[in-house]
């Protein structure tokens, strides 16, 4: 028998977008400050990460100001971005906008982050805490899953934020954020 043990860890993705057996998750709603959602993934090759994307659905009111930022991932908390030390990567400040059937914001970086092979890193979008409004009537909603196949397990995954408290969503949602890179 042949020696497997490089296979360990393989993950393997087979989530074609056309097969989702369910496609109906409700956008989140980031009507206050302690909102936040994202991506944790792992780089697969050394590249440069030049942008975020996040596909907003709604705003209601005045869109507030949001900013997306890269940030490490923790490597004592579950899934959870380590927002303990410095922003990897941030855009500037920018508001939602929608059309029908919605809008993908694709936003620079204002400076772009050059990424290592297998690093595990996390991609948010967050109130950018400027001042302007965002509460239940000026907010924006915001695409963070793409659909569900299966159980999913291992990265990338899908991480939201209620409260002070970051939590991933494991119960089968394949992640709609990404980062754009200078890879084709």
């Amino acid at each position: 028998m042949a020696n497997t043990f490089a296979f360990n860890d393989t993950w393997i993705s087979t989530f074609p977008d056309p097969e989702f057996a369910y496609t109906n998750d409700t956008p989140w709603t980031m009507n206050t400050s302690e909102h936040a959602i994202g991506t944790a993934f792992q780089v697969p090759e050394d590249m440069s990460l030049t942008h975020g994307n996040v596909y907003c659905e709604d705003v209601t009111g005045t869109s507030p100001f949001y900013k997306m930022q890269l940030w490490p991932m923790s490597t004592t908390a579950s899934c959870e971005p380590d927002t303990s030390g410095t922003v990897l990567a941030e855009t500037a400040d920018f508001q939602a906008t929608d059309s029908y059937p919605g809008d993908l914001l694709k936003v620079a970086f204002t400076s772009p982050y050059s990424a290592s092979a297998n690093q595990c890193l996390c991609i948010i979008v967050v109130y950018a805490d400027d001042g302007s409004t965002i509460d239940a009537s000026n907010y924006a909603k915001f695409v963070y899953t793409k659909g569900r196949q299966g159980q999913i397990v291992g990265l990338p995954v899908p991480v939201y934020k209620w409260d002070a408290t970051w939590r991933a969503n494991y119960s089968a949602m394949y992640p709609h954020m990404t980062c754009t890179t200078n890879k084709t």
